[in-house]
């Protein structure tokens, strides 16, 4: 019975923290894309902006959305890898390059090593 309620609140959280930090990712990548639109922007800033605002994203659905600190560390690093999947799922057909390809290890490590250090902040943070 506890089994089946450690899976079910890793699932909820889970799913909860990964669409909250979809929602940030696209009101940020929104907001972004009107700042490069009035102001002159370098291409070159483009990353390191899309890499903060991963990072802020991911984040924020950990903290927003993780109700139970039970298993946080997995928690977070599958929020991470949901996050990614379904962002680049979403993104690519936005753009309508739809394509495994694109998929870059580095940044499926990256949201998921960012996911780990999120949860251990929200641990670190809550005692």
């Amino acid at each position: 019975m506890e089994e089946t309620l450690i899976k079910k609140n890793l699932f909820k959280d889970v799913l909860l923290s990964t669409i909250i930090a979809l929602v940030v990712s696209i009101i940020l990548i929104l907001l972004f894309a009107l700042v490069i639109k009035l102001f002159d922007i370098s291409e070159n800033a483009i990353r390191p902006v899309n890499i903060v605002i991963k990072t802020l994203s991911i984040f924020i659905g950990i903290f927003s959305g993780v109700r139970n600190c039970n298993a946080v560390a997995l928690k977070g690093m599958l929020i991470g890898l949901t996050y990614y999947l379904i962002s680049f799922l979403l993104f690519s057909a936005l753009s309508g390059n739809c394509s495994m390809e694109n998929i870059k290890i580095a940044d499926v490590v990256f949201a998921i090593i960012t996911g780990l250090i999120g949860s251990i902040v929200k641990v670190a943070v809550k005692k």
